[in-house]
Order: C-alpha cells, then sequence, then structure tokens
C-alpha cells in the first residue's frame, strides 16, 4: 500500500495569458511527473498578491507544497515565502529555469 500523495498549490504570474498559460503547463506538468496532488493553482493576473496571501491558499488546501515556475516573479522570492510557510510546515519549490538565465554548468 502506497502513501498518500503530497498535497500542493500552484502559483503561477506573468503579463499575458500566454505566459499564465505556460507557467500553469509547467506545474501540471512537474505535479504529475513527481506525483504531486495538486490542488489548485492560483494566477496573478497583475503579480499582486503578497506572500501571505498565496500562504494562506496552502493552508487552506492543506498543501505542504507551493509549486512556483522559475519565470514567475514570485520565485525570486523564494527565502521570504519559505518563511511565511514554515510555520504550517510547506515548502516553496522552484521549478525549471527562467528563460533568460542559462542553466549553470559545471567544470569537469
Amino acid at each position: 500500500m502506497s502513501g498518500m500523495a503530497p498535497v500542493a498549490i500552484g502559483y503561477a504570474a506573468g503579463g499575458s495569458p500566454t505566459d499564465l498559460y505556460q507557467q500553469c503547463q509547467v506545474i501540471e506538468e512537474y505535479a504529475r511527473a513527481e506525483g504531486i496532488a495538486l490542488a489548485q493553482i492560483v494566477t496573478d493576473d497583475h503579480d499582486a498578491l503578497t506572500l501571505h496571501q498565496v500562504a494562506e491558499s496552502a493552508r487552506h488546501h492543506g498543501a505542504r507544497l507551493v509549486l512556483v515556475p522559475a519565470t514567475a516573479q514570485l520565485a525570486e522570492a523564494r527565502r521570504g515565502i519559505a518563511e511565511v510557510l514554515a510555520p504550517d510546515g510547506a515548502t516553496c519549490v522552484v521549478i525549471g529555469q527562467p528563460v533568460d538565465k542559462p542553466a549553470p554548468t559545471t567544470e569537469p
């Protein structure tokens, strides 16, 4: 018998409907691949939600993970959101690499 899948919410924010759609796709694909139960994707059309509002959504759903695409502005505030989520035992997972930043490389 396998354990229950961890519950997560996603967070998507973008300047255009295409950006939001692509971020939602990234979140859904990640959750599916990792066996995560995705309760909701919070879409922030104007990038105006506060960290506390995102944390409240996670709390409402009993989510232990907040999935944030690297292309979302909130990804840059990862440390801040981690502090807000920690009292509820939740954590932030930044997914993927921003389009304008290359992936880190390692020297052989």
